[in-house]
């Protein structure tokens, strides 16, 4: 048994001890990130990181990966490479611990991959966002290329289409001089990556229809999508466990190793971690350490 050492690394054990207890092949992993000072995922958990935490666990036994996470920013593209990483180690099953919440990237990570889910009843999951960039000189531009759009929608309907495709070359014209043609067309590229991730990845872990979570969590043209609460997340999908109805004992080692996690990221000015039983990684040029058997 470790004896001694930081707060938050004795409760890292201790979690990762109770889970043992349930699961013997599994191992714990934590990825905070700062709420004051947020490092994205893809910024704090670069792969080989990743890579060479996940190795390290996989070569003292780890079958099953546990990852207790609050985490914000980062890639669309990450839950993909997270995945890539774990599966070919060898990870059998990843389970997400959310105490608290997950940013729109991280609520993405963690339906597109988990085997298992752990929730708070008050635990927030974000919807997957994807939004464009408008460089600041863009509004008035914007504004006119609105107008112009509905106006062109007027001459299309009518008898006027020839006028309508000379506007619309002007229209984008506008658009592309503040970069705002590649901007739409970028988010519509994602939003098609989105679409195959949800349902290749998280269809199949529905307990409800499809359209039933996409109108909540990804929205439509009338209603902005909405944050999920660990129970609506508990209703929607399988394999959730209610930690604080369920899982005390899970629920309140997982609330006090998030809260220390948060507090040392604070204290040190960092963005965010990346703590195992073996490594340790923070943000801002930090080196690993390398914590004792």
């Amino acid at each position: 048994m470790f004896v001694g050492g930081e707060p938050h690394k004795l409760a890292l054990r201790e979690l990762e001890d109770a889970l043992k207890l349930k699961d013997p092949g599994a191992c714990l992993m934590a990825l905070v990130t700062s709420p004051s000072n947020s490092a994205s995922l893809d910024t704090v958990y670069v792969p080989t990181k990743l890579t060479k935490a996940v190795l390290e666990l996989k070569n003292e036994g780890c079958n099953n990966l546990y990852v207790l996470i609050y985490a914000f920013g980062g890639s669309i593209y990450f839950p993909e490479i997270f995945e890539k990483v774990v599966r070919g180690i060898g990870i059998d099953e990843i389970a997400f611990i959310v105490p608290t919440r997950s940013g729109a990237n991280a609520s993405l990570l963690i339906l597109s991959n988990y085997n298992k889910l752990y929730v708070n009843s008050w635990t927030i999951m974000d919807p997957f966002n994807i939004t464009i960039s408008v460089p600041p000189a863009a509004p008035k531009d914007i504004s006119l290329f609105l107008g112009i759009s509905e106006y062109l929608m007027s001459l299309v309907k009518g008898e006027k289409k020839d006028l309508a495709s000379q506007i619309s070359g002007q229209a984008l014209s506008i658009m592309a001089s503040h970069g705002i043609l590649y901007e739409y067309i970028e988010a519509e590229r994602l939003l098609n990556y989105l679409d195959t991730i949800i349902e290749n990845k998280i269809k199949p872990k529905l307990k409800v229809s499809l359209q039933e979570f996409k109108d909540s969590f990804v929205g439509t043209e009338e209603r902005p999508p909405v944050s999920l609460s660990g129970l609506e997340v508990a209703e929607m999908f399988k394999d959730v466990v209610v930690m604080d109805r369920e899982e005390a004992e899970i629920g309140r080692l997982s609330n006090n190793l998030e809260n220390l996690l948060m507090e040392m990221v604070e204290s040190r000015g960092a963005g965010g971690v990346l703590l195992t039983r073996k490594r340790e990684v923070l943000i801002g040029g930090v080196p690993v350490i390398q914590l004792p058997s």
